[in-house]
């Protein structure tokens, strides 16, 4: 007997993609089941250890969200991650978890107003983003993050930013440095794998 919601005879007529929440394009209607259920996963806590802001676990967490965001559509063409660095040069995009250091704060905050405050599925994965990120830190790390409450704040109403929340993330992290403002992912992973071999550990990239 097949199944209602798949058909061995006709794959054709089936949207593919490897993640369902990839498949959901267009404004979620939060009120149905299924537009609850994309939101509760969307933004549940990424890891069971929450994150506190601290260098050491920094790449682990930033690894962590690259797969939440890559399962629901945000790294995808046209996802809220990918961003172009300099607003004169729309087509040059960069993937803010791969790229952050070349992305500026007033860069972010620009883009971000561009449809923040608009109905669109844009701004409501900006919120899930946003919702994501603060239910996966620790008390300390919302500390560290909360004094700068009126920079992830933007618009007129304020509005929660998961872009400029993710940038000062990273800022207070002390990975935002002018020593690293021009690192990106891989030389994050490569810096810890040579701190771990100096302390004579097995690192994997998936520690």
């Amino acid at each position: 007997m097949t199944d209602d919601y798949y058909s061995l005879s006709d794959t054709t007529s089936v949207p593919f993609s490897r993640h369902p929440g990839q498949l959901s394009q267009g404004v979620i209607d939060f009120e149905s089941k299924p537009g609850w259920n994309h939101w509760k996963m969307a933004t549940q806590k990424l890891q069971d250890e929450l994150y506190d802001c601290k260098p050491e676990g920094f790449y682990q967490f930033i690894k962590n969200l690259k797969s939440r965001s890559n399962y629901f559509g945000w790294l995808s063409e046209g996802g809220i991650l990918q961003v172009a660095p300099n607003p004169k040069k729309p087509t040059e995009v960069r993937c803010l978890l791969e790229d952050y250091g070349v992305f500026s704060y007033d860069r972010l905050v620009e883009h971000e107003l561009t449809y923040i405050s608009s109905d669109t599925r844009a701004a409501q994965d900006n919120c899930m983003l946003f919702t994501c990120l603060m239910n996966s830190l620790s008390s300390s790390g919302k500390a560290k993050l909360n004094i700068h409450d009126k920079q992830y704040l933007i618009g007129d109403p304020p509005i929660e930013s998961g872009l400029c929340l993710l940038k000062i993330l990273i800022r207070e992290s002390h990975l935002d440095s002018n020593a690293t403002s021009s690192m990106n992912f891989s030389d994050i992973r490569n810096r810890f794998r040579r701190e771990s071999e100096r302390r004579g550990e097995t690192w994997t990239s998936d520690k």
